[in-house]
C-alpha cells in the first residue's frame, strides 16, 4: 500500500526554489563572457559602455520540462562589469555583458558624479527607465575635468554595479592665429615672435602646455623662407633684413608632444620711400633724381628709354647705374631720355630716331651718351622728337627733328644748336613729350614760343608753323613759368595766376569750355596761390597754396579725381587727397607724379606697363605712394 507525501507548507517550497535558483545563477555566473574593447573619444565626448541584457525563465522543479512551476521576476542573474575605467586621450572603454534573469521589463538606472546618463536600446540619454529582454545598455559620462577620479552605479532591477571612471591628461591642443598682414620694410631690421600667434592648451595639470614650450619649423605649404629670413627653432622668432620689395608665404610649424599647430603667413615687404628732388614723367615712364644723385626710372622700356640696357617694362623705380650719383635734373620725353649732371654737362639715351640724343648720329642708345660742346647746361627738357637745353650764362639751344629747333629753319639738327634770338637767361622752359612745339619764360619775364601751330599753340593769333621763338604780348603780366601739353601752352604769371591758350578739347585751358583760342584765357580758380605748372600730353596740373589740381583728359585717371571721367564743368579740380602739402608736381602723357613737401612721392594714372611705379601695373585713378 502506498502511503501518501505527507503535506509540505507554502513556506518551505519558496525556501526550496529559492536555493534552487541560488545555484543555478552561480553556474551561469561562471560560464559568463566578459568583453571589452576601445573606440577613439575626445574629452567633451562621453565614453560608453555597452550592457546586453537577454532573458530566460527558469524551471521551478529544476528540470525545465513543464512538470514543475514556472517562476519569473525582474531580478537579473549577476553580471560582470569593469570597475575601473581608464578614460585617456585617443581612448574609449566599453565594455558588454550578458543579464539573465528577466522575464519582464525591468528597470535600470546610474547614479554618480559627472552626471551619468543611460540609453537603453535606441532611446535617448536619460537617468533610468525600463530595459525589456534582449536589449542593450549604454552607460555614458562625459567627464568633466582632466586627471581626476568618478565614481558612478549601474542597476538593473535589484543587482548594483559601481565602477570608478579615471581621465589621463588632457591631449595637447595647438592652433596659430590667422594673421592678414605681416609687413617688414626693405633695409630695415625685421623680428617676430610666433608665440604671440599660438593657442595652447592640454597636458599634465602640474606643467601644462604654453606657447614657449613649443618647438618651430618651417612646413612643406607655401614657400621656403627667403633668404634674408631665417627661423630660430627655438624660440620661434622669424628676423632679418629685408633686402627688397617683394612678398612672400610659406608655413610654420608649431610642436609640442605629439601635437602640431600649422599656418601659412605672408609677409609683404614694403619698399624704400622714393625720396626724390626732382621727378619729370614723359610718354608712359618716368624718371627721378634721387637725394644722393642718383637717377631711377620706370614704366614703358621702349628704345631703352628707362636707362636699363633693355627694352623690359619695368614696374618699380630702378637705378640708372652707368650714371652713377653725380645727376642734378633729369627729364622724361617721348622716347628718350635726358640728364644734366652736377658738373653740368649732358647725358642722354633712348630713341635717336631725329638725332633727339645731340650725339651727331641718329643711332638708338640704350646707355646715356655724352653730348659734346655742352658743358653750361642750366635746365633740358625732353619732347617726342626733340630736345633743348637752357644754358646758364644765358640762351638756348636745341637738337632733333626740323623745324622743332627754333633756328630759324625747317631743318633737323642732330648736334646742339642755338635757338635764334635768345641771349637772355631762361627761367622755365617746356615741350610736351608728346609734342613738338616748345615754350620759355625769360628772366626778364617774357614767354616765347616756336614749332608747330595748328590749334594757334604758339599764342601769336594764326595757326602758320613758326620756326623763329615768338614772344607773347597780351598775357597782362610778367611770366614766372610755362608749361606745354601736345596743342596747348600755359603760363603761370608772377602774381600766381595761370593763363592758358591753344586747343581745348576735354577742358585743357581751364576755362570751363571746350572752344580752341588763339589768346590767353584765365584758368579758373587759379587767380592767384599758383606756385608751379606742369603739362602732360592732354592734361595740366598746378600747384596751388600747396594744394594740388588738374585738369583736361582723364582717360587713364590722368587727374586723380577717382574716375576716368573729366572734371564737372572742365575746370581744375583737387586731386584727390593732395589738397595741401604738395611740393611740385610733374605730368606726363598718360599719367602724373607729384613731390611732397613732408616726403615721398605719389603718382597716378595710366600703369599698364608699370608708369606709376607702384609694382602693380593696375591702373590708378587716385594717387598711391611710390616705394622701391
Amino acid at each position: 500500500m502506498t502511503l501518501p507525501l505527507p503535506h509540505r507548507p507554502k513556506s518551505c517550497v519558496s525556501h526550496v526554489i529559492q536555493e534552487r535558483l541560488k545555484m543555478k545563477a552561480k553556474a551561469l555566473t561562471a560560464c559568463m563572457i566578459f568583453l571589452a574593447a576601445t573606440t577613439t573619444l575626445a574629452r567633451a565626448e562621453p565614453f560608453d559602455f555597452h550592457l546586453s541584457a537577454t532573458a530566460s525563465g527558469f524551471d521551478a522543479a529544476g528540470g525545465g520540462n513543464g512538470n514543475g512551476a514556472d517562476i519569473n521576476d525582474d531580478i537579473p542573474d549577476e553580471f560582470s562589469f569593469p570597475e575601473i575605467i581608464n578614460w585617456e586621450a585617443g581612448l574609449a572603454a566599453s565594455a558588454e555583458t550578458t543579464i539573465t534573469g528577466i522575464t519582464t521589463p525591468t528597470q535600470a538606472s546610474i547614479t554618480g558624479v559627472g552626471n551619468p546618463k543611460l540609453r537603453i536600446a535606441d532611446s535617448g540619454l536619460v537617468s533610468g527607465g525600463s530595459i525589456s529582454n534582449g536589449e542593450k545598455l549604454t552607460v555614458s559620462l562625459v567627464p568633466p575635468d582632466w586627471e581626476s577620479t568618478y565614481a558612478a552605479t549601474v542597476k538593473v532591477g535589484e543587482i548594483s554595479k559601481p565602477f570608478i571612471v579615471k581621465t589621463g591628461i588632457q591631449p595637447v591642443s595647438i592652433s596659430l592665429a590667422d594673421v592678414e598682414e605681416i609687413s617688414a620694410t626693405q633695409n630695415e631690421p625685421f623680428s617676430l615672435d610666433l608665440k604671440a600667434f599660438a593657442t595652447v592648451t592640454g597636458g599634465p595639470k602640474a606643467d601644462p602646455a604654453n606657447p614657449s614650450k613649443l618647438s618651430w619649423s618651417i612646413g612643406d605649404a607655401g614657400s621656403a623662407l627667403p633668404q634674408w629670413l631665417s627661423l630660430d627653432a627655438s624660440t620661434g622668432i622669424l628676423s632679418g633684413t629685408p633686402t627688397k620689395k617683394e612678398s612672400t608665404s610659406f608655413e610654420v610649424v608649431g610642436n609640442y608632444l605629439d601635437a602640431d599647430g600649422r599656418r601659412v603667413y605672408r609677409i609683404d615687404v614694403a619698399g624704400v620711400v622714393l625720396e626724390a628732388v626732382q621727378i619729370s614723367v614723359g610718354n608712359i615712364y618716368a624718371c627721378a633724381v634721387m637725394t644722393d644723385g642718383g637717377v631711377k626710372c620706370w614704366g614703358d622700356g621702349y628704345k631703352g628709354k628707362t636707362g636699363q640696357g633693355s627694352e623690359n617694362d619695368i614696374f618699380a623705380p630702378a637705378d640708372v647705374a652707368t650714371l652713377g650719383k653725380n645727376v642734378r635734373q633729369v627729364s622724361a620725353g617721348g622716347d628718350h631720355t635726358c640728364a644734366v649732371l652736377k658738373d653740368n654737362t649732358v647725358k642722354c639715351w633712348g630713341s635717336n630716331a631725329f638725332g633727339q640724343l645731340g650725339n651727331g648720329t641718329t643711332t638708338t642708345s640704350f646707355v646715356p651718351v655724352t653730348l659734346t660742346g655742352l658743358t653750361d647746361v642750366d635746365q633740358i627738357v625732353a619732347g617726342s622728337t626733340h630736345t633743348c637745353a637752357t644754358l646758364k650764362s644765358g640762351g638756348v639751344k636745341c637738337w632733333g627733328a626740323g623745324g622743332r629747333i627754333g633756328d630759324g629753319t625747317p631743318s633737323s639738327r642732330h648736334i646742339p644748336t642755338s635757338v635764334s634770338g635768345i641771349a637772355e637767361v631762361v627761367k622755365s622752359i617746356s615741350i610736351s613729350s608728346q609734342g613738338s612745339h616748345t615754350c620759355i619764360a625769360t628772366n626778364g619775364g617774357e614767354a616765347k614760343c616756336w614749332g608747330p601751330n595748328t590749334y594757334g599753340q604758339i599764342g601769336n593769333g594764326n595757326t602758320d608753323f613758326v620756326y623763329s621763338p615768338y614772344t607773347m604780348t597780351n598775357l597782362g603780366g610778367k611770366v614766372r613759368s610755362v608749361a606745354v601739353t601736345d596743342r596747348s601752352s600755359c603760363a603761370l604769371l608772377e602774381n600766381g595766376s595761370v593763363k592758358c591758350w591753344g586747343r581745348n578739347d576735354s577742358g585743357l585751358l581751364g576755362n570751363g569750355g571746350t572752344n580752341n583760342s588763339f589768346v590767353p584765357v584765365d584758368a579758373v580758380g587759379l587767380s592767384s596761390g599758383v606756385t608751379s605748372i606742369s603739362a602732360g600730353q592732354w592734361h595740366v596740373c598746378a600747384v596751388q597754396n600747396s594744394g594740388l589740381k588738374c585738369w583736361g583728359t582723364n582717360s587713364s585717371g590722368d587727374l586723380g579725381n577717382g574716375g576716368t571721367q573729366s572734371n564737372p564743368g572742365n575746370i581744375p579740380a583737387i586731386v584727390l587727397g593732395l589738397s595741401s602739402n604738395v611740393a611740385s608736381v610733374s605730368a606726363g602723357s598718360k599719367n602724373t607724379c607729384a613731390l611732397m613737401i613732408s616726403g615721398g612721392t605719389k603718382c597716378w594714372g595710366y600703369n599698364i606697363q608699370g608708369s606709376v611705379g607702384d609694382g602693380t601695373g593696375v591702373q590708378k585713378s587716385s594717387p598711391v605712394d611710390i616705394t622701391y
